[in-house]
């Protein structure tokens, strides 16, 4: 059985956030809000697949893909020092500015849902 193939994302660069910028996420009922310390500049440079073959055997194939690579900008957390996007976790429901009420975070309704902040 073969899978999807997973992006493989490298931040190629950081662009620091005032204080102010906040990802929220949602875990059960409740919402727990985190500062967001920046936005990250990557490329897809590479994939991944798995299959399982018909003795169960899971096997990996990688590819390297070649530039011009696709690239994204994403809300960055912190994770224990490390900046990972926050889009990569399941229960992100998105990131507000510092003039951004947060109600409208709580509704679903802010343009940094996706956590992509490419405007293009």
């Amino acid at each position: 059985m073969d899978t999807s193939p997973i992006e493989i994302w490298t931040t190629v660069a950081v662009t620091p956030l005032p204080s102010g910028w906040r990802n929220g996420y949602r875990l059960g009922g409740e919402i727990f809000i985190y500062p967001c310390p920046a936005v990250l500049l990557q490329e897809k440079r590479e994939t991944s697949r798995f299959r399982v073959t018909e003795s169960g055997r899971e096997v990996w194939n990688d590819s390297t893909l070649d530039p011009p690579y696709e690239t994204r900008a994403v809300f960055a957390e912190n994770d224990r020092g490390t900046l990972d996007p926050a889009t990569d976790t399941d229960n992100y429901i998105g990131t507000i500015g510092p003039d951004e009420d947060l109600d409208a975070l709580l509704k679903g309704q802010t343009p940094g849902e996706e956590g992509s902040c490419d405007h293009s």
